[in-house]
């Protein structure tokens, strides 16, 4: 066997080799992408659903505000029933996304807008266990007095527009995230 024929056989080896590596990428980067997709849809379900417990919330919250305002001005004979939930904002899908580090293959201004998204769900759950141990506070020491309504009044409105703001900016980066999901395809 002479020179050429060896070159040409270790040619063919390494050629064979180098399109083994390729097609094993091309299985690795297809298997990232659809773990990516799939992490991107569950986190557009967790926001619709967050959306709607953040729009459920402003509901019990306007109640909640008119049923003191009505105590505020008329006072109150009787029994007076307070209703409040916890609001709940679900982060499993945001956390996923951080453990497996999925952004990194994301459109920079579409990250963005997840992490303060999800960054402004926690200071909502913040605030309302702060409207709520105030809440609670103010009931047990003697809710009946004009300036503490009027102030738990203005606390509460304060978190609906709080609120009202998060959703809104909640339902951009919904349409923003399906609008990526459904332009990037893994053989663009």
């Amino acid at each position: 066997m002479g020179f050429k024929e060896y070159v040409k056989e270790i040619s063919i080896v390494i050629l064979g080799i180098l399109i083994a590596f390729w097609i094993n990428n091309l299985g690795v980067e297809y298997k990232e992408y659809r773990t990516r997709k799939q992490i991107l849809y569950t986190m557009l379900s967790e926001l619709e659903g967050n959306n709607k417990n953040i729009y459920d919330k402003i509901e019990e919250l306007k109640n909640l505000s008119e049923d003191f305002d009505k105590l505020s001005s008329e006072g109150t004979s009787g029994e007076l029933k307070i209703e409040f939930h916890e609001i709940t904002l679900v982060t499993a899908s945001y956390e996923t996304a951080k453990y497996t580090g999925i952004f990194k293959d994301i459109d920079y201004s579409v990250v963005s807008k997840i992490v303060g998204n999800y960054e402004r769900q926690e200071s909502c759950i913040e605030f309302d266990e702060d409207v709520e141990q105030r809440l609670f506070s103010m009931i047990g020491n003697g809710i009946s007095n004009k300036d503490n309504l009027t102030y738990l009044i203005k606390l509460i409105d304060l978190f609906v527009d709080n609120l009202e703001a998060a959703g809104h900016k909640q339902k951009v980066l919904i349409k923003a995230l399906r609008n990526y999901l459904e332009s990037n395809s893994f053989f663009l």
